[in-house]
């Protein structure tokens, strides 16, 4: 099920690599630094503004499209037409280990086996995290809290618009990149060129025992391991989900749809200035900006606080799994044979 409005159309004029041309239906993806046959053991994928980036089977990473800022990760600052390999941190060979990947189009993220963060590309932010507002072209360590050299301990990634975030293996979050809606959680709109702790709730203490992240281009969100989610960022259509649309600097606890705290969370999704949630009963949760229907609550009108969506025949769809969000639509897939 999927529910959507009319997203704006991109620009005419968009830059595309040399050699590239527009496809209509569906191609299958070439091997990398030009290899003959076609891109293969593929386990995930990731997209963002021109770029796409793959994550072999191997460890091994894959990039292809835009590459100005260095997003390429080979070295260059160039958009070869075809599929390109990360580069190890000193160029030679390939970046290996890794087991996840995050895109955000002008600076990628990757998380290593042993719980290191590496990223690259477009950096005046922050949000490489190496200390520097310096792009990269080469994949480079995220630093460490404390001014340690690198950040370990890692056990999942996210990346919003110019900030990036990593769970802990203790269910601390660190943050780190552009600040100036508080995206980082830390409490200050003070851009952060190394990773800083996320706030508790209110400012207090450190947030801790959270079990999955989601960023989008200006908030965040965080599940706790008891079913709660709390947030923090930009709240100007209610995408914080606490009740009104004040900005947050510290994360605040998302609300329930009738009760001053949503339990039972087990997956949250972070769209562009909305997020929704699957309960443990398979229930699907939406709020956030709406104008485009893609809370698909049957209005294009924003909600401050979780409510249900519906299906075109307005019921409400069960045994939700997962969710994948735009910038204005929102896909739903359902256990099959669920209504």
């Amino acid at each position: 099920a999927s529910w959507t409005g009319r997203a704006p159309a991109s620009p005419a004029s968009a830059p595309r690599p040399s050699g590239a041309r527009r496809r209509c239906s569906a191609a299958r993806v070439r091997a990398p630094d030009g290899r003959p046959g076609r891109l293969d053991d593929a386990v995930a994928v990731a997209a963002n503004n021109d770029f796409s980036m793959a994550l072999r089977r191997d460890g091994t990473v894959v990039t292809w499209g835009e590459g100005s800022s260095g997003q390429r990760g080979t070295g260059e600052r160039t958009a070869p037409p075809v599929p390109t390999t990360v580069r190890a941190p000193d160029g030679r060979g390939a970046l290996t280990g890794v087991t996840a990947i995050a895109a955000d189009g002008h600076t990628e993220l990757v998380l290593r086996g042993d719980g290191q963060v590496l990223a690259w590309g477009a950096n005046a932010g922050g949000m490489v995290g190496d200390g520097t507002r310096e792009d990269r072209a080469l994949p480079v360590p995220v630093r460490g809290l404390d001014g340690a050299a690198r950040l370990d301990g890692a056990v999942r990634i996210a990346i919003g618009g110019q900030h990036g975030l990593a769970l802990l293996r203790d269910g601390r979050v660190a943050a780190w990149g552009r600040n100036e809606l508080g995206q980082l959680g830390d409490g200050t709109r003070q851009d952060r060129l190394t990773p800083v702790l996320v706030s508790g709730v209110g400012g207090e203490g450190v947030l801790d025992g959270v079990a999955a992240v989601a960023s989008a281009e200006k908030h965040n969100y965080a599940l706790r391991g008891d079913g709660t989610i709390v947030a923090w960022g930009n709240n100007t259509a209610g995408q914080l989900g606490d009740g009104t649309v004040q900005p947050r600097t510290a994360p605040v606890t998302v609300v329930g749809r009738s009760a001053p705290k949503l339990r039972g969370a087990a997956r949250v999704f972070a769209g562009e200035a909305y997020g929704a949630a699957i309960l443990t009963d398979g229930t699907l949760l939406t709020w956030g900006a709406g104008g485009s229907g893609q809370l698909g609550s049957g209005k294009r009108t924003p909600r401050s606080r979780p409510g249900t969506a519906l299906t075109a025949a307005g019921t409400v769809p069960a045994d939700a799994l997962s969710v994948g969000v735009g910038e204005r639509h929102l896909i739903l897939l359902l256990r099959s044979g669920a209504p």
